[in-house]
């Protein structure tokens, strides 16, 4: 049987509306902690590993983001894709003074994605955006560096709204039946930031990247898993049962005809470690 990689990135030939998705907000000072809650498996309940992804959840939902642009004039060219917030810097009004909210000027985030997301065709898509679902808001975005071996890319946008910043985690500590949980944005806006659970199903795989023709390398890592994953998720997180952002949901294999089921690779974040590093070695 032939198998075939799809990419789970939405590009669509219309214009996605980027408004009537409204989401509550956690106040800002609620900070994206860890859960380190450890369970006595002689006692665990079907009940205690419910709660402990709900608050998994809750905690990481919001540092998954929506990145769209739309290309052309006619037809014209809309995609969706995920992108997961990895660093946070206050800008101050007047930097002389202490942090305050009377002297916060704006925050400067950082985002991981998958290159493929923010490319068009061959080249880098222009009127990127990143889409805010818990506030509905759409603000202008760049993207800051990508790699040609890694389908792995950094956005940077500047907003006033203040969100919390992913954990990264340790992704060589992962093994098979490891807990995994995926957040993104499948199909269209309407369903942002949908969750998703599941588990590893090998922690080592490697496939090359095709959109460059790249080699197989060392670089060409990926995380097996069963979670689900569709058209929008890429660039979305891949989280462990704790919150740690593991890996980045990048495409899975469906067969020649769509007769395979379950087969979803992220990026591991040693991975995006390495790439943060080349970004701010330049």
């Amino acid at each position: 049987m032939k198998k075939r990689i799809f990419y789970t990135l939405i590009i669509v030939f219309t214009l996605i509306s980027l408004s009537g998705c409204m989401f509550l907000f956690r106040d800002k000072h609620t900070e994206n902690n860890v859960i380190t809650k450890k369970i006595d498996v002689g006692s665990i309940t079907v009940e205690d590993l419910q709660t402990l992804v709900q608050e998994t959840i809750a905690k990481v939902e919001n540092t998954v983001i929506a990145i769209t642009y739309t290309e052309g004039v006619f037809p014209q060219t809309t995609s969706l894709g995920s992108g997961v917030i990895i660093e946070r810097h206050t800008v101050l009004k007047d930097p002389t003074k202490p942090e305050a909210d009377d002297n916060i000027d704006y925050y400067d985030y950082l985002v991981v994605t998958n290159r493929h997301v923010v490319m068009y065709k061959t080249r880098l898509a222009r009127n990127l955006k990143v889409y805010l679902g818990n506030v509905d808001l759409s603000i202008d975005a760049s993207c800051v560096y990508y790699d040609r071996n890694v389908d792995l890319a950094l956005v940077n946008f500047k907003s006033t709204v203040y969100l919390p910043v992913a954990l990264i985690g340790d992704s060589t500590t992962l093994k098979k039946g490891s807990f995994a949980i995926a957040l993104g944005n499948p199909y269209d806006l309407s369903f942002y930031s949908s969750a998703t659970f599941g588990i590893v199903s090998h922690p080592l795989r490697y496939l090359t990247d095709d959109i460059f023709n790249s080699t197989l390398t060392k670089e060409n890592v990926y995380i097996q898993h069963d979670v689900a994953i569709n058209s929008g998720n890429s660039g979305g997180g891949l989280f462990d049962i704790y919150g740690n952002l593991i890996g980045i949901n990048t495409m899975k294999i469906i067969g020649q005809d769509n007769d395979i089921e379950n087969m979803g690779f992220s990026i591991p974040s040693e991975t995006v470690k390495q790439i943060v590093a080349k970004y701010k070695a330049q």
